[in-house]
């Protein structure tokens, strides 16, 4: 009787262990978020950021999630998308920033891997001031100093014609 009673119970400890084994070797590991990176290093108001994230996993969905702030009031219209898979763990995606008054943004990647949510660290960066063209500002005061240069020219070879 004892002998069967262990014979059951290293039958039962067998497939309890291949039960467990087979559950680790199916789950899969976590994603991870290795490296996170964007361009321009020094980004403007208004301008397009390209954020490279590098995540390990089985098949994840990845999204960049983007605020734009000004100081500490953020605005309401968050962008949150999903980035577009670029190589085997390489993830990419563009962003327009849409508040040329921001002067900082918020950003993390987010990862779905089988219905369980990874998230980086929020970062901040500061944005430099809109782009604006330096050299004309304003525009047709040019045109104006021509006709005049024309009429001056004008009027003084006409004095000069006449004496």
């Amino acid at each position: 009787m004892k002998y069967i009673m262990r014979q059951n119970l290293v039958s039962f400890m067998v497939i309890l262990g291949m039960i467990t084994l087979s559950t680790l070797a199916t789950a899969g590991n976590d994603p991870v978020i290795q490296d996170i990176d964007y361009t321009p290093n020094n980004p403007n108001a208004l301008s397009t950021i390209t954020f490279t994230a590098t995540v390990t996993g089985d098949n994840p969905t990845v999204h960049v999630f983007v605020e734009e702030c000004r100081d500490d009031l953020c605005y309401a219209d968050v962008q949150n998308v999903t980035m577009e898979k670029t190589s085997t763990i390489q993830y990419e995606r563009e962003i327009t920033l849409k508040h040329a008054d921001a002067n900082i943004i918020h950003y993390q990647i987010i990862v779905e891997d089988q219905g369980m949510w990874y998230k980086s660290s929020l970062e901040a960066v500061s944005l430099e001031g809109k782009e604006t063209d330096d050299g004309n500002d304003t525009p047709g005061f040019e045109g104006i100093l021509m006709i005049v240069s024309i009429v001056v020219i004008g009027i003084i070879a006409h004095i000069k014609k006449r004496f």
